[in-house]
């Protein structure tokens, strides 16, 4: 038997190869700029300010958690 040591987690976390992480990049890349741009731009478009609060995300999130819940149940 062929015993290997075991690799440390940021070690596991830095894998590219037989990585989800090659096909998502663009995607990724894509969510950073535009969460970025929101951070930086934080409420103001065209000279309007623009509250965020937390509701939009509890209405999206809400059905996203039953969702994942019931698809883990079958899973």
């Amino acid at each position: 038997m062929i015993v290997r040591e075991r690799p440390s987690g940021l070690r596991l976390f830095l894998v590219l190869r037989g990585s989800v992480l090659q096909r998502i990049r663009l995607t990724l890349l894509l969510n950073i700029l535009l969460a970025t741009l929101v951070t930086v731009m934080h409420g103001n478009l065209f000279s309007l300010k623009i509250t965020l609060t937390a509701i939009p995300f509890t209405l999206i999130g809400l059905p996203l958690a039953i969702f994942l819940g019931f698809r883990n149940t079958t899973a």
